[in-house]
């Protein structure tokens, strides 16, 4: 570590945590536990559209920004991921973007044991968040 020798031992260890972390969590993300959001919006989530090309085309729109979600499996014991978890995040994430639906959607096979991401499996999604007009 002569890079860093020129650091007092407190920053020295600082940087290593930081470099540390960079690869343990390779995109640092909030978890949100949707079983806590209010009735009433679980219901503009579950109600939200996925558009397919096609619908995309034929309605007005704005795209407001990519999404990315992942439905994770924390413990051993808890529950699967699951595309149905990951496609109400994404939705979540439209939301919050200020979407009403969801467009490009693509989810990937199932991942396992991602000890980076703290899963023991995962799935992960990618959309575009759209207001529809």
């Amino acid at each position: 570590m002569k890079v860093l020798s020129g650091l007092g031992p407190g920053a020295a260890g600082a940087a290593a945590l930081a470099l540390l972390g960079a690869c343990s969590v390779p995109t640092p993300s909030t978890v949100v536990f949707l079983d806590d959001l209010p009735k009433a919006q679980l219901r503009q989530i579950d109600a939200m559209p996925v558009l397919d090309d096609e619908q995309l085309a034929k309605t007005a729109h704005e795209e407001l920004g990519e999404v990315e979600s992942v439905s994770c499996k924390r413990s051993y014991f808890g529950p699967p991921a699951t595309w149905e978890d990951a496609i109400q995040r994404i939705k979540y994430r439209a939301l919050r973007l200020g979407g009403n639906a969801v467009a490009k959607l693509d989810c990937g096979n199932p991942r396992k044991k991602l000890f980076a991401e703290f899963c023991f499996e995962s799935i992960h999604c990618t959309a575009s968040a759209v207001r529809t007009r």
